[in-house]
């Protein structure tokens, strides 16, 4: 049996109630501890975690090939061919090399005139 169809009366009125697409960017609200917050951060975490292993789990063979990809073309041949056999911890690889490059700036600066800051 097919499922009832929905008059597109009622599908307009629902999507107007809904803001989504472009207008949903106009009327989104702060988060409740505000923006960049560390509940926000830790939200924004969750979710592009939590997307990744739904592709991971669905779609494993396209997720694949778009981590081959992109990987290789930011990362260089070999060590993208290596962060895409990683694939189920590429995450935490990242935030690894994230951390490392702030870890190096830490402890390689020096007290003096810096270029990048025109201190």
């Amino acid at each position: 049996a097919a499922p009832p169809r929905v008059p597109l009366v009622c599908l307009a009125v629902q999507m107007r109630a809904v803001p989504w697409g472009f207008n949903a960017q106009l009327e989104a609200r702060p988060p409740a501890a505000g923006w960049y917050s560390t509940a926000d951060m830790l939200s924004r975490l969750a979710l592009a975690t939590a997307l990744f292993c739904y592709c991971l789990a669905t779609q494993p063979l396209r997720l694949a090939r778009f981590a081959l990809q992109y990987n290789r073309l930011w990362h260089g041949g070999f060590t993208g061919t290596a962060m895409t056999l990683l694939l189920p911890v590429t995450p935490a690889v990242l935030a690894a090399i994230a951390w490392g490059e702030r870890l190096k700036q830490f402890v390689m600066r020096e007290d003096g005139w810096d270029p990048r800051f025109g201190e």
